[in-house]
């Protein structure tokens, strides 16, 4: 059996909010939107968007060859809206149809 760990949110909440730091938005997307860090096992995630049924599917690739398969694939589709991340970007493909 797993060991309990008690919900402690109403300490969190009667903590005064001097305690607690507050981020600017700009430093809140340097750290959470450019900070991001894939690991070393992973090359790139591709991430789909169906444009008429909405459903979201993602895909995980290790190697370069396997991630190119996939991407020339669903441009050959032109069904989904594309989101490419790797080490050094994340690009996004949309249709102009």
């Amino acid at each position: 059996m797993s060991k309990y760990f008690p919900n402690n949110w109403k300490d969190w909440k009667e903590l005064p909010e001097d305690h607690l730091p507050c981020p600017t938005f700009e430093e809140f997307m340097d750290w959470k939107v450019g900070g991001w860090e894939l690991p070393s096992s992973v090359h790139c995630i591709i991430r789909t968007e169906h444009r008429e049924s909405g459903t979201v599917a993602e895909f995980i690739y290790s190697k370069p060859k396997n991630a190119a398969t996939k991407l020339k694939n669903l441009f050959e589709q032109n069904e989904h809206d594309i989101t490419l991340v790797d080490r050094e970007s994340v690009q996004i493909f949309t249709s102009k149809e």
